[in-house]
């Protein structure tokens, strides 16, 4: 089967990054299908092969710290390159199509409508209504306008894929009468089931031994950080480091917190060994959100990665994430109104460490649920079954 699979974000093990795509595509490939990808970067246009699997980069920037004004221009370029492409090349048997920006799911009603063809949609982020919760989107004529398009993207796909019971629970509010597949983030057990010793992690990333509370990823207003900058000054007299890794428009804020807060350490983006290597190098994983009810939907990847690699969670959010937290008691909780709590049970973790290996121990057994391996075949599956049950191909 030819699979065209379009995702702006994509990411391969040696860029850093998110890798679920990758995986899927991984998987797609290894099924006997020929995938393309279509993606975008940051320099010229190129295509790479690897085995069943081509990818197209297209030469559209984009980076978290864009205003909404140049990261929308940006969406609407790389849809129109997409479809310019997908013009180009040999017609599929089905497309797949993964979000955010909602601006991807465009091309489903478009391929469908002039080739006929099954597409499956998967949700990552409830979009609109996330940068609508947040105050993103405030025009009531472009929030009605994009909430008919997610409901035509939704109406018309084959099939689709939410990453979080929340997530489904969203779709269908749109569109109450469509099936949808909770296929959530996956414990990447091949790339993080087995971490470096800690000492050489620590040598290789400039580090002296501490006990370390780490946060990686996107530095934006729906992370939530500054729960975590709080959560530092009121530890400054534990012996806690408090590491930031990764970029986006906050980052200057937290390398400001940092000036003043010895405890902080702010380090830029890294791939996937800088990634592994911090792990190694921390006892407890940061997941956080802003405290705004769409955001507790969230399937961040940063959460599997920790189960994956057996590390304690620091749940700095509501909803599902922190309810398995909780459930399977892989590490703790941090509320802004329960910050003294939080500083006590950071203060038992560093006098009873028997406890916080046995969160991670925890951690671990959690990921078994969330294995990549399991849940790409779970999305294999689906493809395949949406291409011989899809009505519109009879």
């Amino acid at each position: 089967m030819n699979i065209t699979y379009v995702h702006q974000y994509f990411r391969r093990p040696e860029e850093g990054g998110a890798l679920r795509s990758w995986r899927i595509a991984s998987a797609l490939a290894a099924a006997g299908h020929q995938v393309t990808m279509i993606t975008a970067h940051q320099g010229p246009g190129k295509v790479v092969e690897e085995k069943n699997l081509r990818i197209y980069y297209l030469s559209v920037s984009y980076a978290s710290h864009f205003s909404a004004t140049r990261r929308i221009i940006s969406f609407f370029r790389f849809l129109q390159r997409a479809k310019r492409l997908i013009r180009s090349l040999s017609q599929p048997d089905l497309v797949y199509l993964t979000s955010t920006p909602l601006t991807v799911g465009f091309l489903g009603p478009w391929v469908n409508k002039k080739w006929n063809l099954p597409y499956i949609f998967e949700v990552r982020d409830l979009w609109p209504e996330a940068p609508i919760q947040m105050g993103a989107i405030r025009q009531p004529w472009l929030i009605r306008w994009l909430r008919a398009q997610e409901k035509k993207i939704y109406q018309e796909a084959t099939h689709l894929i939410a990453l979080s019971p929340g997530m489904k629970e969203g779709i269908l509010q749109v569109i109450p009468e469509r099936f949808v597949s909770i296929i959530p983030n996956m414990a990447d057990m091949e790339l993080f089931g087995t971490l470096p010793f800690r000492s050489d992690a620590e040598q290789s990333l400039g580090l002296t031994p501490s006990f370390r509370v780490t946060y990686t990823g996107a530095m934006g207003p729906s992370n939530g950080l500054g729960k975590l900058i709080a959560l530092a000054k009121a530890c400054t007299e534990l012996p806690i480091e408090f590491v930031f890794a990764g970029t986006g428009p906050l980052q200057p804020a937290i390398k400001e917190a940092a000036a003043t807060l010895p405890s902080i350490r702010v380090m830029g983006h890294l791939n996937s060994d800088g990634i592994r290597s911090l792990m190694a190098a921390s006892d407890l994983m940061v997941v956080s959100f802003a405290d705004i009810h769409i955001l507790q939907t969230n399937s961040p990847n940063k959460f599997f990665d920790a189960l994956a690699a057996g590390k304690p969670v620091l749940a700095a959010t509501e909803g599902w994430i922190a309810d398995l937290v909780s459930s399977a008691e892989c590490g703790i909780h941090l509320r802004i109104d329960e910050m003294s709590e939080t500083r006590v049970q950071l203060t038992r973790l560093l006098s009873q460490p028997e406890v916080l290996e046995r969160m991670g121990q925890a951690s671990k057994e959690l990921a078994k649920q969330f294995d990549s391996k399991s849940l790409c075949e779970e999305v294999v599956g689906l493809v395949e079954k949406a291409v011989i049950s899809d009505p519109t191909r009879l």
